[in-house]
């Protein structure tokens, strides 16, 4: 799995700052912030299922 759920975010998150938080984490490829429910969620991909176990690691 290459897809890391990111939850926990501010309401009036934007996607730019999700980008800005991710870009520095190798194999960071795209992320997207669903809005739909009542906290927004976050869905980062990244290039290897092992680069994104190590974001999901470094980001927590």
């Amino acid at each position: 799995v290459r897809t890391i759920f990111i939850s926990g975010l501010p309401t009036d998150v934007k996607e730019r700052e999700i980008q800005n938080l991710l870009r520095w984490l190798p194999g960071y490829e795209a992320s997207q912030i669903n809005y739909k429910g009542e906290q927004p969620m976050g869905f980062a991909l990244f290039s290897t299922a092992q680069l994104a176990m190590a974001a999901k690691d470094a980001i927590q």
